[in-house]
């Protein structure tokens, strides 16, 4: 009907739509034909770029925006730092920065600077994580979160869960799915295991994992929620890291549905703990449920099992 050519808001929702499904030619096709493009439709060519993990096309797409002369805003600073930091281009992300400090009004943005923290993190400059953290006007816990996984990523456990205890100590904050995450990922890092018993206990009470007692493994079920996975698969990890299998298997059984995620995670500790028979053991368990499909994950670790245990045949 003609009507991209004379809506300019109905162009950016449909391209927005595409964006967001991860169809970028069909988002691309939309972009080209729009009259006018706005802020708003290079925001939302930018998203769906980094969405679908093509950062430097997010990049490039900042640089022609700014050629047009179309002046970014918060929405495309914090999309242009989440992209520095996914492919770790720092001097990138440097550059963003600059472009921030130059515009007084975003210098206070709380998503701005926790986008800063994060991207510093990511680039492994923790100095400059922890500057920017530090000179916030207010620490929210997205900034914590990011402050904390940077930490993490950079493989300082003991550092991270100092950081943690400094968030409770203020009282203000309440930890959320991603610091729990985080804090587990630091104790199998420094096999930590009576610190990753405690913020089970905590999981718990904050009804971030399931109360139930453990019951039949169900696979394919859909009662656990994302967040439960996320943080149940983390638990899993941290208590095979730390060594013990026991309690990853109690957690791996306490979880409402297992996807192939869970699966791996399973198999990952079992792998770390030379236990190939429990291996194929899940493998076989997975195989014969039509609900789940193996990924390369699966099958990269199930050929290890075969490598390690001199089973050439079955491999």
């Amino acid at each position: 009907q003609g009507m991209l050519e004379k809506d300019p808001v109905l162009g950016n929702a449909l391209l927005d739509m595409y964006a967001k499904c991860g169809v970028l030619a069909k988002a691309q096709q939309v972009f080209q034909k729009l009259p006018v493009r706005d802020i708003i439709s290079w925001n939302a060519m930018m998203s769906g770029y980094v969405q679908q993990e093509r950062c430097q096309e997010a990049l490039t797409c900042f640089e022609c925006m700014q050629c047009e002369g179309v002046s970014p805003d918060a929405v495309t600073f914090i999309c242009m730092l989440k992209a520095c930091g996914k492919i770790e281009s720092l001097p990138k992300g440097q550059m963003i920065h600059a472009h921030i400090v130059g515009d007084k009004s975003l210098e206070t943005n709380e998503f701005i600077g926790s986008g800063l923290v994060d991207m510093y993190g990511k680039c492994y400059l923790l100095e400059a994580a922890c500057y920017v953290f530090y000179r916030l006007s207010e620490q929210s816990v997205v900034s914590w979160s990011a402050l904390i996984a940077g930490h993490v990523e950079n493989g300082l456990g003991w550092e991270t869960l100092s950081l943690l205890e400094k968030m409770q100590l203020r009282g203000s904050i309440s930890p959320n799915a991603a610091i729990f995450v985080s804090s587990l990922k630091a104790c199998s890092i420094i096999g930590a295991l009576s610190k990753g018993q405690k913020l089970h206990c905590e999981l718990t009470k904050k009804g971030f994992i399931s109360l139930d007692a453990p019951k039949p493994i169900q696979i394919g079920a859909h009662g656990t929620s994302p967040t439960e996975e996320i943080v149940g698969n983390a638990l899993i990890d941290m208590y095979a890291k730390c060594g013990s299998l026991v309690d990853a298997m109690y957690v791996f059984y306490e979880m409402h549905g297992c996807s192939i995620a869970t699966w791996n995670t399973l198999i990952s500790a079992f792998m770390a703990k030379g236990r190939t028979e429990l291996v194929f053991h899940c493998f076989e368990k997975v195989s014969k449920e039509e609900q789940i499909h193996q990924n390369e994950v699966t099958f990269l670790m199930i050929l290890n099992g075969c490598s390690h245990a001199g089973l050439v045949e079955k491999g």
